[in-house]
């Protein structure tokens, strides 16, 4: 299993946690794409730079270009960097059985409130084993979501770049998707949410063009768009 994960320097603090919650072995992949120099000891971690702004289509496609050309395993997991596991999750990922690339897979979520979010961000090196005691507000999310690269690659063109910061980028690809006959699976392996600031909306240098991309989506749903071209590849 790959996970994929793209974070601007705004989130590095919450990226830490969330990677915490990760396995430390081989087998548990990550590559991460960010707007800033990430540093880790972890074998398991591969790191991306781009020095562009932040633009979570983009960061998103350059992790799956590097999957659809390097990895044997296409099977990846897009997460977020305040998206964190208990050791559950993990092991109930295992027993997936993918009976088809056109399947994609979503799963619950939790959102912790603050107070919560604090004591699982202070443990250091027992985190994943201490979320499950917390409980949050349910929530069926899009992200974070497991498919297919080779066929979200050839049969979708991957995120569509033009959205602009992020917002909306996850809620086209799934109607594109949903176009090409991708099937959804929600399953009740939980995930849960870190409480934080929402310091992108409000900070300029990545602020998500909300209209702007809810417009862009609406439009694309009114063509009936499905594969797209991006640069990435």
């Amino acid at each position: 299993m790959i996970t994929l994960i793209t974070s601007n320097s705004l989130y590095e603090n919450l990226l830490n946690t969330s990677l915490k919650t990760i396995p430390d072995i081989p087998q548990a992949h990550v590559i991460v794409v960010a707007d800033f120099a990430y540093k880790t000891d972890r074998k398991n971690i591969e790191i991306f730079k781009l020095d562009i702004k932040y633009n979570k289509s983009k960061f998103l496609n350059c992790g799956l270009a590097h999957i659809y050309k390097n990895r044997k395993n296409k099977w990846v997991l897009i997460s977020d960097a305040d998206m964190v596991y208990d050791k559950f999750f993990w092991e109930q990922l295992k027993k997936i059985k993918a009976e088809s690339i056109k399947n994609c897979y979503q799963f619950v979520i939790h959102r912790l409130d603050i107070k919560s979010t604090q004591a699982i961000q202070s443990e250091i090196n027992n985190t994943n084993n201490i979320i499950g005691k917390y409980v949050g507000r349910t929530h069926a999310p899009r992200n974070p979501m497991m498919f297919n690269v080779d066929f979200i690659i050839n049969n979708i063109g991957g995120y569509d770049e033009r959205f602009d910061g992020w917002g909306a980028e996850d809620d086209d690809l799934i109607s594109r998707i949903e176009r090409s006959e991708g099937c959804f699976k929600r399953l009740n392996h939980i995930v849960y949410h870190l409480n934080h600031d929402d310091i992108t909306r409000v900070n300029k240098k990545y602020k998500s063009l909300a209209g702007q991309n809810l417009k862009l989506w609406s439009e694309n749903n009114k063509i009936k768009l499905k594969k797209i071209s991006n640069s990435f590849m």
